[in-house]
């Protein structure tokens, strides 16, 4: 059996599909110092069919002077909020999710 069939093969959205799905917010994450920074796919310029995946290939770390590359972590339909709004809610999901355990007992 060749090695190819065992590879899963998962495509990538294109950005225009992205956008027309409402998802304009990428967050992606420096491998350097591991900073993880939201962008507005909307002021990327790029061809619409370039694949959320390929941007990863153009995009570059500030902070690094641009040498390490980065990762895509997720695209959301949600605006950024700031790292402790994002912080308090995981928290009070985390703290939800115990109480209704709780409850359950």
């Amino acid at each position: 059996m060749p090695l190819h069939t065992f590879v899963r093969r998962i495509a990538s959205v294109a950005m225009t599909v992205a956008l027309a799905a409402g998802f304009f917010w990428l967050d992606v994450k420096c491998h350097g110092c591991r900073q993880v920074k939201t962008i507005d796919i909307r002021t990327v310029d790029r061809h619409p069919l370039t694949a959320l995946a390929n941007l990863t290939l153009w995009l570059r770390c500030t902070n690094c002077d641009g040498r390490p590359r980065v990762s895509i972590r997720r695209i959301r339909n949600t605006p950024p909020v700031s790292a402790t709004d994002e912080h308090e809610q995981r928290e009070q999901r985390k703290l939800n999710a115990r109480r209704s355990e709780d409850d359950t007992r």
